[in-house]
């Protein structure tokens, strides 16, 4: 691999290739677009807290 090639260099020493590995990875999820959550937001103003959900009051 590229990243076993740039090991052998002289004076590159493992943290290096881990840091260059760290930033590549970095740089890969921020070239990628954003999926949009799934997930509802929860408007707190339309919590009602009088009602008991669970049915036992």
């Amino acid at each position: 691999s590229d990243t076993g090639q740039a090991a052998r260099i002289g004076g590159v020493n493992p943290a290096d290739i881990n840091a260059l590995l760290v930033y590549l990875e970095v740089q890969r999820h921020r070239d990628q677009p954003r999926k949009k959550s799934t997930q509802k937001k929860i408007n707190p103003e339309k919590i009602n807290l009088d009602r008991d959900p669970v049915g036992i009051a």
